[in-house]
């Protein structure tokens, strides 16, 4: 169980850094998605492949 003071320490770095709190939560949401044999299915995971590697490739051509 967390303390006050680290409920206000957490509260205040989420406060400051918003924006990496919300790319942090979106990656780990994907990584969970990927890795849970439970909810994700071939085709799933095949479409997020093709989506993943389209996104390596523009990134690639931006250089």
């Amino acid at each position: 169980m967390a303390t006050e003071a680290q409920l206000r320490a957490s509260k205040k770095y989420q406060d400051k850094h918003k924006e990496d709190v919300k790319f942090n939560t979106k990656k780990s949401h994907a990584k969970w998605f990927i890795k849970n044999s439970d909810i994700s299915r071939l085709d799933d995971l095949k479409e997020l492949r093709e989506l993943i590697n389209s996104r390596i490739e523009q990134l690639e051509n931006e250089k």
